[in-house]
């Protein structure tokens, strides 16, 4: 989160936010009394909201390893 708060800063933006958000779903399906399928999900994202020149600006990844979030906020 760091990282993308300073590349962000660093491009100029006189306001940075940075999010992650993790997220858990699960689906059922039901057909009458039988059960068809079942589905479980898990993610994470990051976002990175910007006010540069007046001008809001978000961008958003669920790739979270070492260099990406500074690619996001430069985005």
């Amino acid at each position: 989160m760091r990282a993308a708060l300073d590349a962000a800063l660093d491009g100029g933006a006189g306001y940075a936010d940075v999010r992650v958000v993790e997220t858990a779903s699960e689906g059922l399906t039901v057909r009458g009394e039988a059960i068809e399928a079942f589905d479980r999900s898990d993610g994470v994202g990051l976002g990175v909201r910007v006010l540069r020149g007046g001008v809001w600006g978000y961008a958003a990844s669920s790739i979270l390893d070492d260099r990406n979030p500074a690619l996001v906020a430069r985005t």
